[in-house]
């Protein structure tokens, strides 16, 4: 039972962070598309969002074990979570690169960077999917 609570507590606290930080994702995805798309704030946002969620997969693979999160209860949210974590970290790593090489602005300078990091983005909107699982959490149904 106190390990139930244990969890209940520390997965309380990390599904607020990454409800806030999906909702945070969303309103910036939303205005760095109308307001100077180039600018560097965009992908330091992006950068940080992305390390709250790879921080999200790492906490619960050492609280809950990395066979409890892929087979356990919950498992179809957790693959997709993942599978959304990793697309993030590919694509911010991918514009990271671009950067890099190129400067501010450069995936315009790499053929299919540019059509690559766009269609990235797009599956970015796939963290709404985080949203509706979080709705399930004890957090916000007992709001």
């Amino acid at each position: 039972k106190s390990h139930e609570v244990h969890k209940w507590s520390w997965e309380t606290w990390l599904n607020a962070v990454v409800c806030a930080t999906v909702v945070m994702s969303i309103a910036v995805l939303g205005m760095s598309v109308d307001w100077y798309p180039d600018s560097p704030v965009w992908i330091a946002m992006e950068t940080l969002i992305c390390l709250i969620f790879v921080s999200e997969v790492v906490i619960k693979f050492v609280m809950g074990g990395v066979k409890e999160y892929f087979t356990g209860d919950g498992k179809l949210w957790n693959i997709t979570d993942f599978l959304i974590t990793l697309l993030s970290f590919c694509e911010t790593t991918l514009s990271l690169l671009i950067i890099a090489s190129f400067g501010v602005g450069g995936a315009s300078k790499v053929p299919g960077a540019a059509t690559a990091t766009v269609a990235l983005r797009v599956l970015r909107i796939s963290r709404v999917c985080r949203l509706m699982k979080l709705l399930k959490s004890p957090l916000l149904r007992d709001l």
